[in-house]
């Protein structure tokens, strides 16, 4: 954390509100990445990276700069995002009308943008059914285009087990694969 950082969460937990912006503005697209993968939609995601940044603002006075900012704010995404799952895994899908749109507009694609489109989503299941350990840094490195460097920062973790971790996820993938 740059010592800029780590003056203004001082300052925001000192009472000025307003340059919690600042904070917003430097992760929301780290966080809405979390909240769309979480999520698979766009709108959902951007009411989910919402939720997150509430949470971090509320939770803000329990931030105790042991750990980077960042692996701080992630945990929260993280932590939302399965929320988020649980809740959805318990009501049914609220985009049902979306779905249906999708369908019908992939029906009238040419074959080949077809085929990519399925091929596609079934990575996507693949990858859906990888440990979280393995998907979070599948997620970050080849959908986000994140760095080694910072998906080991964000998650607090060493950059050679992030390493390993791609490793090991794509042996899992290529046996769910088969």
């Amino acid at each position: 954390m740059t010592v800029e950082e780590q003056k203004i969460i001082r300052q925001i937990q000192a009472g000025s509100r307003e340059l919690y912006r600042v904070i917003v503005e430097r992760y929301q697209q780290r966080v809405y990445a979390v909240a769309l993968q979480a999520t698979g939609h766009p709108k959902d995601a951007e009411d989910l990276a919402q939720e997150i940044f509430l949470q971090a603002y509320r939770s803000l006075s329990s931030y105790r700069y042991q750990a980077q900012f960042s692996t701080w704010l992630y945990r929260i995404a993280i932590n939302k995002a399965l929320d988020w799952k649980r809740r959805k895994a318990r009501s049914p899908s609220p985009h049902p009308a979306v779905d249906v749109e999708k369908e019908l507009a992939t029906s009238f694609l040419p074959e080949p943008t077809l085929l990519k489109k399925e091929e596609q989503n079934r990575l996507r299941q693949m990858v859906d059914r990888l440990p979280d350990k393995y998907r979070c840094v599948v997620v970050r490195y080849y959908f986000n285009h994140d760095s080694y460097e910072i998906i080991a920062d964000d998650l607090g973790i060493a950059k050679k087990t992030v390493e390993t971790r791609l490793y090991r996820a794509k042996k899992l993938l290529q046996s769910i694969g088969k």
